[in-house]
């Protein structure tokens, strides 16, 4: 599990993709990626970074799940409405 920032920087590598060619097809902006691919936003994500990683996801054809924060984000949400599963959860995960 690798996270996020280093993960996207090794599937743009791998893919032989520009940041241009991600920020374009996710339908963020520049600014944004960068700060996703330098570590400086997504550690924690809330609701809406959550949308931001579910586009760059798409961008690669992965699920978001592919991504440990995303993970952390799903199970931080299940632990509000249902703190029992998120425990299970939480076990079966680690």
């Amino acid at each position: 599990m690798e996270p996020l920032a280093t993960a996207l920087r090794r599937l743009r590598d791998a893919r032989g993709m520009s940041d241009t060619d991600i920020w374009t097809a996710a339908g963020i902006s520049s600014g944004a990626l960068s700060r996703y691919m330098h570590g400086t936003r997504g550690i924690r994500l809330d609701d809406r970074g959550a949308r931001t990683v579910r586009r760059l996801a798409a961008v690669f054809g992965l699920p978001p799940e592919y991504f440990l924060e995303y993970r952390i984000w799903r199970l931080y949400r299940l632990a509000c409405v249902d703190p029992e599963a998120a425990s299970a959860a939480y076990d079966v995960a680690m």
